[in-house]
């Protein structure tokens, strides 16, 4: 067969970068068509000169490759409404006004939705537990993760605060990175760039409510990726910093349960909670609880916050509660 290979990824995220490729050996053609899907824009094309080339709506078409027997494409594709896509890649050589060889692929595109199943109008605390019928139940309802943030609103009743343990954890953590960081960067004369984005990504919260903080992020983690791809030392190096700055800090955390309950949500729901820790305090009083759930996929790109209705908080005794313990991640009522 003269084809030799045709790649297209089986799936991808919405807004994710989708490489593709052509093999081909002995193919007599004078032109190839390409109709690629319409929530994407090719992006780059590999072994064709820009004036070989011209796209017109939906059709690549191409005269002429510098070497025969490879192209290579490059598509970024849109988040659209629909939670999962499926779309065609069709490949078409042709001699004249006849395909002498027709490919297709199919991919599906996904991404991730909150959907929200129930929120209870009272939510009741005995003795530090809360009943998981009695929960707010949230599933998501589309593939890959969320990275989801809590936040209370304004005319909350109870507000969200950071429990001091998970405040000295967090600060004790940032010290022994920075400190560390500054220990290797000598080794990197000329990357002193790249050592302030990961300062920056360590000593910022990510928060997905910020349009401007994301885009910063997401620049900062495209420089990154790339740099650690070309310097495996420097890789090496990071990531020895980051172990050593959780481990020499990991004490100040009493309740280590807290993060294997966390970890396991995100294995088995596609949530990544966060500020999961953070906690609410409740009492015999009953008071409201309005929250605000903001979240991003991760390529870090936005979507629509959910405001959850006002929600009556009593508790038999005073006490903290963490914010993950609030909901039900599995979806059912």
């Amino acid at each position: 067969m003269p084809v030799k290979s045709f790649f297209l990824p089986d799936n991808a995220l919405q807004g994710e970068e989708i490489p593709s490729y052509i093999l081909w050996k002995n193919l007599d053609y004078d032109k190839i068509l390409i109709k690629k899907f319409n929530c994407c824009d090719l992006k780059d094309i590999f072994n064709v000169n820009k004036e070989d080339y011209s796209v017109s709506d939906n059709i690549i078409t191409i005269n002429k490759v510098a070497v025969d027997g490879y192209i290579g494409l490059l598509f970024k594709t849109e988040r659209t409404k629909e939670i999962n896509i499926k779309e065609k890649l069709h490949v078409n050589f042709m001699k004249g006004e006849i395909s002498i060889c027709d490919l297709v692929a199919e991919i599906t595109l996904f991404k991730p939705e909150l959907e929200i199943i129930k929120v209870p109008e009272v939510i009741t605390v005995n003795n530090g537990m809360i009943d998981n019928k009695n929960k707010i139940s949230i599933s998501n309802i589309g593939d890959g993760t969320c990275r989801i943030v809590f936040k209370d609103k304004k005319e909350s009743e109870i507000k969200l605060t950071q429990p001091k343990r998970i405040k000295d954890f967090i600060e004790g953590y940032q010290k022994t990175f920075n400190e560390e960081l500054e220990l290797i960067s000598s080794k990197y004369v000329g990357l002193e760039s790249i050592f302030e984005d990961f300062r920056f990504i360590t000593n910022k919260f990510f928060d997905p409510s910020d349009e401007v903080l994301l885009k910063e992020y997401k620049e900062k983690y495209d420089r990154l990726e790339k740099i650690m791809d070309q310097n495996e030392d420097l890789a090496k190096d990071i990531l020895r910093v980051y172990v050593s700055a959780i481990f020499k800090n990991i004490h100040m955390i009493t309740v280590i349960e807290q993060f294997l309950d966390y970890l396991q949500s995100i294995q088995k729901n596609r949530v990544e909670l966060l500020n999961s820790l953070d906690t609410i305090e409740v009492n015999k009083e009953e008071r409201f609880l309005i929250l605000e759930i903001h979240y991003t996929d991760l390529l870090n790109n936005k979507i629509e916050p959910i405001i959850l209705k006002p929600i009556k908080i009593k508790s038999n005794k005073e006490t903290d509660i963490s914010i993950y313990n609030l909901f039900s991640w599995d979806g059912v009522e």
